[in-house]
């Protein structure tokens, strides 16, 4: 990383690319507070060099809210994810999948926090927007049902839970056809 700083210079994608490479296999090794500073130095060198809503920046971005999450600091991670989810809104359009998977991370990062019912709008628009996928099952939209029976469950909701969750089953039975 450092001689490629040097050669390269701080900003340049490829060294700021390898940062965030480091950082997150430093996460997956379980040095998360190794990992944070290096995670921080890629996300404000990216937005400043090139933008917030740069598909790169918004990777960092999100990759630190998952590392902050780790780490408890679900508080400042939770901030990370809006300002993610509000760029892809604005960007991409509210339907994209890149940013509906961004309201499936604020979803689960409030899951865990503890805000069920702050949770619940968020996996509720999930559903919405893959209602024409639930009929002929998808990958993501199982994610998210899934995610959304889960959270019922958490809720006290269980019959609802079951539905869903047998829903759920079914679309994976039907993905994964007869055999």
């Amino acid at each position: 990383l450092a001689a490629r700083e040097a050669l390269l210079g701080a900003s340049h994608l490829e060294v700021l690319a390898s940062l965030n490479n480091l950082a997150t296999t430093l996460a997956a090794m379980g040095r998360l507070w190794d990992a944070e500073p290096l995670l921080r130095r890629a996300c404000a060198t990216k937005e400043d060099a090139l933008g917030l809503s740069h598909p790169s920046t918004l990777i960092s971005l999100n990759n630190l809210a998952a590392l902050l999450r780790s780490q408890g600091k679900l508080e400042e991670a939770r901030h990370l994810l809006q300002r993610v989810l509000a760029c892809k809104e604005s960007s991409l359009g509210p339907d994209h999948p890149s940013t509906l998977t961004s309201v499936n991370n604020l979803a689960l990062l409030l899951k865990a926090s503890g805000k069920l019912a702050d949770a619940e709008p968020f996996l509720q628009r999930l559903l919405k927007a893959g209602e024409d996928e639930i009929a002929k099952p998808q990958h993501d939209t199982l994610i998210f049902l899934s995610n959304f029976a889960s959270l019922q469950r958490c809720m006290g909701r269980n019959e609802e839970a079951e539905r869903l969750h047998r829903r759920v089953l079914v679309g994976r039975l039907t993905l994964s056809g007869p055999d």
